[in-house]
Protein backbone atom coordinates (compact mmCIF):
# COMPACT_ATOMS: atom_id res chain seq x y z
CA UNK A 1 0.00 0.00 0.00
CA UNK A 2 2.90 2.20 1.00
CA UNK A 3 4.58 1.55 -2.03
CA UNK A 4 1.59 2.31 -4.62
CA UNK A 5 1.49 5.64 -3.40
CA UNK A 6 4.86 6.43 -3.34
CA UNK A 7 4.83 5.87 -7.02
CA UNK A 8 2.04 7.60 -7.78
CA UNK A 9 3.69 10.23 -5.90
CA UNK A 10 6.63 9.53 -7.98
CA UNK A 11 4.73 9.34 -11.30
CA UNK A 12 2.55 13.16 -10.48
CA UNK A 13 5.79 14.77 -9.85
CA UNK A 14 7.66 13.50 -12.53
CA UNK A 15 4.58 14.60 -15.09
CA UNK A 16 3.97 17.55 -13.72
CA UNK A 17 7.91 18.12 -13.86
CA UNK A 18 8.15 17.67 -17.42
CA UNK A 19 4.58 19.40 -17.82
CA UNK A 20 5.89 22.45 -16.45
CA UNK A 21 9.35 22.19 -18.01
CA UNK A 22 7.91 21.50 -21.56
CA UNK A 23 5.35 24.69 -21.25
CA UNK A 24 7.81 26.83 -19.96
CA UNK A 25 8.48 29.92 -22.26
CA UNK A 26 12.16 30.57 -20.85
CA UNK A 27 13.23 26.77 -21.97
CA UNK A 28 14.46 27.90 -25.11
CA UNK A 29 15.51 31.11 -25.69
CA UNK A 30 13.66 33.82 -28.06
CA UNK A 31 15.06 34.03 -31.22
CA UNK A 32 15.46 38.03 -30.37
CA UNK A 33 18.30 37.65 -28.52
CA UNK A 34 20.73 35.38 -29.89
CA UNK A 35 22.76 37.33 -31.68
CA UNK A 36 22.97 40.16 -29.03
CA UNK A 37 25.62 41.01 -26.20
CA UNK A 38 25.85 43.06 -23.04
CA UNK A 39 27.09 46.10 -22.70
CA UNK A 40 30.79 45.56 -20.75
CA UNK A 41 29.96 48.98 -19.03
CA UNK A 42 27.24 51.52 -18.97
CA UNK A 43 27.90 53.40 -22.30
CA UNK A 44 27.96 57.44 -22.62
CA UNK A 45 24.46 58.59 -23.93
CA UNK A 46 26.93 60.18 -27.04
CA UNK A 47 27.58 56.31 -27.96
CA UNK A 48 23.84 55.85 -28.45
CA UNK A 49 22.75 59.00 -30.08
CA UNK A 50 21.47 58.52 -33.85
CA UNK A 51 19.56 56.90 -36.40
CA UNK A 52 18.48 52.68 -36.08
CA UNK A 53 17.23 50.64 -38.46
CA UNK A 54 14.49 48.06 -38.07
CA UNK A 55 16.29 44.98 -37.37
CA UNK A 56 13.33 42.26 -38.22
CA UNK A 57 13.24 40.02 -41.19
CA UNK A 58 10.82 40.03 -43.04
CA UNK A 59 10.93 44.03 -42.66
CA UNK A 60 7.31 43.35 -44.59
CA UNK A 61 5.34 42.30 -41.85
CA UNK A 62 6.32 45.26 -39.34
CA UNK A 63 7.02 48.40 -41.75
CA UNK A 64 9.95 50.88 -42.62
CA UNK A 65 10.40 51.40 -38.84
CA UNK A 66 13.12 53.93 -37.93
CA UNK A 67 15.13 55.00 -34.23
CA UNK A 68 16.13 58.84 -33.67
CA UNK A 69 17.87 58.99 -30.31
CA UNK A 70 18.75 62.71 -29.70
CA UNK A 71 21.28 64.43 -27.85
CA UNK A 72 18.79 66.37 -25.60
CA UNK A 73 16.69 63.43 -24.77
CA UNK A 74 14.49 63.21 -27.11
CA UNK A 75 13.28 60.46 -29.56
CA UNK A 76 11.26 59.74 -32.47
CA UNK A 77 10.21 56.32 -33.65
CA UNK A 78 9.26 56.66 -37.23
CA UNK A 79 7.14 55.09 -39.56
CA UNK A 80 5.49 52.70 -37.30
CA UNK A 81 2.29 50.75 -37.54
CA UNK A 82 -0.28 52.34 -35.06
CA UNK A 83 -1.05 49.87 -32.16
CA UNK A 84 2.17 48.22 -32.60
CA UNK A 85 3.41 48.96 -28.66
CA UNK A 86 0.15 47.47 -27.10
CA UNK A 87 -0.81 44.79 -29.77
CA UNK A 88 1.76 43.74 -32.22
CA UNK A 89 -0.97 42.17 -34.36
CA UNK A 90 -1.20 45.67 -35.43
CA UNK A 91 -2.66 47.18 -38.67
CA UNK A 92 0.09 47.49 -40.78
CA UNK A 93 -0.81 46.22 -44.60
CA UNK A 94 1.80 47.99 -46.77
CA UNK A 95 -0.31 51.08 -46.24
CA UNK A 96 1.10 54.84 -45.97
CA UNK A 97 -2.48 55.30 -43.33
CA UNK A 98 -1.77 52.70 -40.90
CA UNK A 99 1.96 54.47 -40.25
CA UNK A 100 2.52 56.58 -36.97
CA UNK A 101 5.91 58.98 -36.15
CA UNK A 102 5.72 58.62 -32.28
CA UNK A 103 7.65 61.23 -29.94
CA UNK A 104 8.82 60.77 -26.88
CA UNK A 105 12.01 61.21 -24.27
CA UNK A 106 14.40 58.54 -23.09
CA UNK A 107 17.34 57.98 -20.84
CA UNK A 108 19.91 54.91 -19.84
CA UNK A 109 19.10 53.06 -16.94
CA UNK A 110 19.53 49.71 -15.29
CA UNK A 111 16.13 48.32 -14.86
CA UNK A 112 16.30 44.59 -12.83
CA UNK A 113 19.90 44.70 -13.33
CA UNK A 114 19.67 44.71 -17.13
CA UNK A 115 20.92 47.79 -19.51
CA UNK A 116 17.77 49.53 -20.73
CA UNK A 117 16.17 52.89 -22.21
CA UNK A 118 13.63 54.68 -20.10
CA UNK A 119 11.29 55.46 -22.08
CA UNK A 120 8.33 58.14 -22.46
CA UNK A 121 5.90 57.99 -25.22
CA UNK A 122 3.34 60.84 -26.58
CA UNK A 123 0.89 59.57 -28.65
CA UNK A 124 -2.57 61.63 -30.53
CA UNK A 125 -4.91 61.67 -28.47
CA UNK A 126 -7.25 58.92 -30.11
CA UNK A 127 -9.94 57.45 -29.03
CA UNK A 128 -9.35 53.92 -27.88
CA UNK A 129 -5.71 54.10 -28.31
CA UNK A 130 -3.03 54.74 -25.82
CA UNK A 131 -2.13 58.36 -24.66
CA UNK A 132 1.15 57.91 -22.45
CA UNK A 133 3.84 55.00 -22.97
CA UNK A 134 6.59 54.58 -20.17
CA UNK A 135 8.56 51.44 -20.76
CA UNK A 136 12.09 50.11 -20.42
CA UNK A 137 14.19 49.10 -23.76
CA UNK A 138 16.65 46.66 -23.31
CA UNK A 139 19.88 47.91 -24.23
CA UNK A 140 22.35 45.15 -26.28
CA UNK A 141 25.38 45.56 -28.78
CA UNK A 142 25.75 43.36 -32.17
CA UNK A 143 28.86 44.00 -33.91
CA UNK A 144 29.87 46.55 -31.46
CA UNK A 145 27.04 48.28 -32.63
CA UNK A 146 24.14 49.63 -29.79
CA UNK A 147 20.70 47.34 -30.48
CA UNK A 148 17.26 48.56 -28.73
CA UNK A 149 14.66 45.98 -27.99
CA UNK A 150 11.37 46.37 -27.82
CA UNK A 151 9.13 43.87 -26.40
CA UNK A 152 5.87 43.18 -27.60
CA UNK A 153 2.87 42.21 -25.40
CA UNK A 154 3.95 39.16 -23.40
CA UNK A 155 7.59 38.48 -23.14
CA UNK A 156 6.51 34.71 -23.65
CA UNK A 157 5.20 35.41 -26.48
CA UNK A 158 9.32 36.09 -28.08
CA UNK A 159 7.42 39.37 -29.93
CA UNK A 160 9.78 42.34 -30.39
CA UNK A 161 11.03 44.83 -32.39
CA UNK A 162 14.96 44.71 -32.15
CA UNK A 163 16.32 48.46 -33.69
CA UNK A 164 20.54 48.52 -34.71
CA UNK A 165 22.26 51.63 -35.32
CA UNK A 166 23.25 52.81 -38.77
CA UNK A 167 26.81 52.88 -39.89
Amino acid sequence: MKRKFLKRILKLTLISTLLFTLTNCYLFPCPYYSDLNEFDETPKNQSVLGNYKLDVNPTASVGPGELILMNDSRLILKNIPVRILDNFNSDYNNKKESLQDIKGTWEISKYNGQLSLDVNLKFKNTEGEIRNYNSHWSLYKKNNKPVILIILGDPDSCEALKFIKKD
